[in-house]
């Protein structure tokens, strides 16, 4: 189910044709489902089940979901792998096998270079857990990655993050021509990562992951 604005046709005082926009709240039976990656749309088709004024039961719609729009979704029957799966969906960090930090050369003075190691390295903390991941992926197009990747052994050592020490083996550096999103593909292409992860659901989901970026 999803709450949407459709353009309607009412019948004006002078028995010409007026378009609306309305508020509608839908509900399909989903018969087919795409995904538009330019434009991050999950599109749903299917007929109507919930009766409105302006659609009839069982007439074809497609619903367009964006990302972060509500919805309800239904099933008549949830079965532990279906309720697995949305678990995994809404949080995927508590069962991800790789973890990649992209990192991307700025400018400023070396006392807010260091501030921002910092914050880097309480992200890095929050963020990568060694209990679930198979290894942590350190990537820039330059030194900056390497420039981290020292200051956070050295602080883990300063500070005995146990959790750092006893990892990190498992923390890698993957050079990139760039470290924005498109250049992920840079690091799914290292044989250093794929080594590590190649028994797990991570290696599916970088091959899938590999065609949806091409």
């Amino acid at each position: 189910m999803v709450v949407t604005v459709r353009k309607v046709l009412r019948e004006g005082a002078s028995r010409g044709r007026d378009a609306e926009r309305v508020k509608l709240k839908l509900e399909i039976n989903v018969e087919s489902v795409d995904y538009d990656k330019e434009g991050s749309v999950l599109r749903l088709r299917g007929r109507t089940i919930l009766h409105n004024e302006h659609l009839k039961i069982g007439q074809f719609h497609t619903l367009e979901i964006e990302l972060h729009q509500q919805f309800v979704l239904r099933k008549k029957v949830w079965d532990s792998l279906a309720v697995d799966a949305l678990q995994e969906a809404v949080n995927p960090a508590a069962t991800a096998d790789l973890a990649v930090l992209m990192m991307q050369k700025g400018y400023g003075y070396e006392s807010a270079l260091n501030k921002f190691l910092e914050n880097v390295l309480q992200a890095f903390l929050n963020h990568v857990d060694f209990n679930v991941i198979h290894c942590a992926v350190i990537a820039s197009s330059d030194l900056t990655h390497d420039r981290f990747h020292k200051y956070l052994l050295l602080e883990a050592e300063r500070r005995q993050l146990r959790t750092i020490i006893e990892n990190k083996s498992r923390i890698l550096l993957v050079p990139t021509t760039s470290g924005y999103e498109h250049s992920l593909k840079e690091v799914l292409d290292a044989p250093t990562v794929m080594n590590l992860i190649k028994d797990t659901k991570a290696a599916k989901e970088v091959r899938a992951l590999k065609e949806f970026l091409t």
